[in-house]
């Protein structure tokens, strides 16, 4: 949502003050509906011992995410354009999406590699 939110916001928002609002909302709520998968990777992938280290390393990568990009989209933007400042924003998101994605995808072949098979005799 928020890859596809910013990169729609330079073609939305000339159309109105309405649909600029709403396009920013879906921009906007795209990020934080992926903090939950992001936040659950480190006890996913290393276990509930290494779930408090790993969440804070995702938080300080997250959080110089959201100090550098007000900074670097208007940079990129006085560069070139705007429009091309939220397609970079929008491919910041797209790279965060799939590192939730293969990281996940990892723990869950993991998982199923280290399960059991259930025979239709136990079942």
């Amino acid at each position: 949502m928020a890859a596809v939110g910013c990169a729609l916001v330079p073609h939305v928002a000339p159309l109105g003050l309405g649909a600029a609002v709403l396009i920013a909302l879906v921009a906007g709520w795209g990020t934080p509906a992926t903090n939950g998968p992001g936040l659950s990777l480190p006890s996913d992938l290393f276990g509930s011992a290494a779930a408090g280290p790993g969440v804070g390393l995702v938080l300080l990568v997250a959080g110089a995410g959201g100090i550098i990009s007000p900074i670097l989209a208007p940079y990129i933007a006085s560069v070139s354009n705007w429009t091309v400042g939220w397609y970079v924003t929008a491919d910041a998101t797209l790279v965060g999406l799939l590192i939730n994605l293969v990281l996940g995808s990892e723990r869950s072949s993991q998982t199923a590699a280290e399960r059991p098979l259930i025979t239709a005799k136990e079942a």
